[in-house]
Formats: C-alpha cells, structure tokens, sequence
C-alpha cells in the first residue's frame, strides 16, 4: 500500500459518518480526500474496503465511479479518493440527506438489523419518493451524488 503521511491535510473533508481528511498531492496539488474506517474495539472495520469494491463493481456495470486507492497514512489504513467537489462548495452526505425522509425517525428505532434492515430503508426511501414526485424532482436537482451511481460513462 502507498503511504501518503507526506502529504499535506489542508482539511477534514465536511460532513461525514466516517473521519476524512482532505489533502494536497504535492506533485499536482489536486485536491483528494481520505476517509478513515470506524476504530471498533473488537474485530476490524472494512468500510474503506467496501468503497473500493463499490467503485469496482461500478465500474464493471460500465458506470461512472470515483477511483479509489487503499493507502496509509500516519499508520492508518484508509480509502484515498480524488476530491471533485468544486472548492468552497460544500455538499451533504447521504445519511444526512436521510434525516429529511418523514419516515426516518422508524429507521433510527426500528429493531430489525442486516438485510431486514436495509430493505426496510429502501422501502421507505422509495415510499416518500415515489408517492411525491415534485419532492422527488426537488430532491434530484438539488443533489449532488457523490459516487457518480446513475452515470453511464460516455
């Protein structure tokens, strides 16, 4: 794995579930972003494995997807992907995006976990959506999504 402890953290990347920092590449001072999985006391977290393989598997479906590299930095293993949001714009992730749905309060409460628990997320997402289809359109002109999931590449 690469280590980037060298290079240059001019942020931490907005908001976020997981802990991010941004930097500078100090060949080409763009702009990327590491994101740090959640430190468990027992076992290991994989969610910065899991957005690499998010990204592969998306771009096998032939769409649009961030590339993403598993680096180091400082001695902790992370996801390292190229920052594209324009600077000084600032954007929302989607678990805060959720907090808006009428039925999120049951998720947060909701005793089921794994699959059941995922499902019953879509079901909702898709229940308020597609029963209010100006909220819907509002929602999609107002977004930004992140990993480019509904583009085809040209």
């Amino acid at each position: 794995m690469k280590d980037i402890s060298h290079w240059t953290r001019i942020g931490y990347g907005g908001k976020s579930t997981l802990a991010k920092e941004e930097l500078i590449h100090p060949e080409t001072n763009e702009r990327y972003l590491i994101k740090y999985p959640r430190e468990t006391k027992i076992g290991v977290s994989w969610e910065d494995i899991t957005e690499f393989i998010a990204a592969e598997i998306g771009r096998l479906l032939n769409l649009s997807m961030m590339d993403v590299e598993i680096v180091t930095r400082n001695g902790k293993r992370g996801c390292l992907l190229k920052n594209f949001i324009p600077k000084g714009v600032t954007n929302e992730e989607g678990g805060v995006l959720l907090r808006n749905l009428s039925g999120y309060d049951s998720l947060l409460n909701s005793k089921l976990s794994s699959y059941d628990l995922i499902q019953y997320g879509f079901d909702v997402m898709l229940k308020e959506y597609i029963e209010n289809k100006t909220k819907l359109e509002k929602y999609m002109r107002n977004s930004k999504v992140k990993a480019g999931l509904f583009e085809k590449n040209k």
